[in-house]
């Protein structure tokens, strides 16, 4: 499984006129967190949480929807936690990160 999260805007000033005038009003952000099962490519997990939220503090909630057994976790250095590895070791798996 490989996760990760992107931005996803939910409200704010359009581009253009953000460029054109300059930020009037606060932006608020959304962040999409996916979990993908690395031999078929198929989203098996996400989670949509504030922008505040770290992405380790999700793991738990993305492989609660995992069926199948966890193998390997693949992540980012913001998935090199204490709290991301201990999820992970709970489920049987082996952490990846990419500051591993």
């Amino acid at each position: 499984m490989a996760v990760d999260s992107t931005g996803l805007k939910v409200y704010g000033e359009g581009e253009w006129k953000v460029r054109k005038h300059g930020i009037t009003k606060c932006r608020t952000w959304r962040k999409l967190h996916l979990g993908i099962d690395l031999e078929n490519q198929q989203i098996v997990a996400c989670v949509l949480s504030d922008n505040s939220v770290d992405d380790a503090e999700v793991v738990s909630a993305l492989l609660d929807q995992v069926t199948a057994p966890l193998f390997k976790f693949y992540g980012d250095g913001a998935y090199d936690k204490k709290k991301c590895r201990r999820a992970i070791d709970k489920r049987g798996g082996r952490h990846h990160c990419s500051s591993c």
